[in-house]
């Protein structure tokens, strides 16, 4: 899926989303009331379970770090599942909120910027080392639009483990709608496999 040519990140600048002459209500997660979650300057409801648990958007009361890591890798391979179209925004935007990955990119290749994981996650019982996506029109400071022909909407998470036990292991659980690889970008030391789950 990316090639080992790095190309570094233009800058975006997006301005104030409006809708209907109507100025935004947030601009972050925080700033909407209970559950709901900011998307495009308007707060939501999260999405459906299995799709984008609330789990991700935000931390339940009393949540204890080991229940808030479960629930969290659960999102993320509820995602992964390709039960129905990925939401990468979604999904990187609560991780990135959560702290699970940082502000900014590890890396960005062919127009998909690259986000290391630093609070310890697994998906299909697999350490996840990074996450990418793209999508259509999404958040400036999460999706660039590389030259060339546009990715397809996807999200992706690059775990430690080989392709073959990953790709069993994946199978086994979310039959063969995730398409499982070697992972072309990996740190010269370990073995590792991508997880994607591409839209329609």
């Amino acid at each position: 899926m990316w090639s080992h040519r790095f190309i570094k990140v233009g800058v975006l600048l997006g301005g104030l989303v409006i809708f209907s002459g109507a100025q935004a209500q947030c601009t972050k997660d925080t700033d909407c009331k209970g559950e709901r979650i900011c998307e495009k300057g308007i707060c939501l409801a999260p999405a459906a379970p299995g799709v984008l648990s609330k789990s991700l958007s935000r931390p339940a009361q009393n949540e204890t770090p080991k229940a808030a890591v479960e629930q969290v890798s659960q999102s993320v391979q509820d995602q992964l599942t390709c039960g129905s179209d990925p939401e990468p925004g979604k999904a990187l935007r609560a991780l990135r909120a959560r702290g699970y990955i940082g502000q900014k990119p590890k890396l960005s290749v062919d127009g998909m910027n690259i986000y290391e994981v630093i609070k310890p996650i697994s998906v299909f019982g697999f350490r996840v080392l990074y996450v990418t996506g793209w999508e259509q029109n999404g958040d400036p400071s999460l999706f660039w639009r590389g030259p060339g022909t546009a990715p397809p909407l996807n999200i992706a998470a690059v775990v430690d483990g080989p392709p073959a036990a990953v790709k069993a292991e994946v199978q086994r659980q979310a039959g063969k709608a995730p398409s499982v690889g070697k992972a072309t970008y990996f740190d010269g030391t370990k073995i590792t496999s991508e997880i994607t789950c591409y839209g329609k």
